[in-house]
């Protein structure tokens, strides 16, 4: 299996394309920091994203990854969000 090699930085592209793909979501603002991609059969793209709860005044912030699919042909589409929780290291031991 291939690793994903991210760059500390984002061409005009890949942020036009996260934004076309994500957009507004619904309950988190999502903010890439960061990009991998791997080319296979279209183009995958993996963000690091800073995720902000909507709507909300907590200060809590987390990270996420967020993968989108570019097909050789066709619309390019989101393939997984998955937050990466840090509270076990935050609270861990506070009990």
């Amino acid at each position: 299996m291939l690793d994903w090699n991210y760059q500390p930085f984002l061409s005009h592209y890949e942020m036009i394309l996260f934004q076309s793909v994500i957009g507004q979501h619904r309950d988190y603002l999502y903010y890439p920091v960061s990009v991998a991609r791997r080319h296979e059969i279209g183009t995958k793209y993996r963000y690091l994203c800073i995720a902000k709860k909507n709507h909300t005044d907590s200060g809590y912030d987390t990270f996420a990854n967020i993968e989108i699919y570019q097909p050789l042909r066709g619309k390019p589409y989101p393939t997984r969000i998955h937050r990466i929780d840090f509270d076990c290291f935050y609270y861990h031991g506070l009990k």
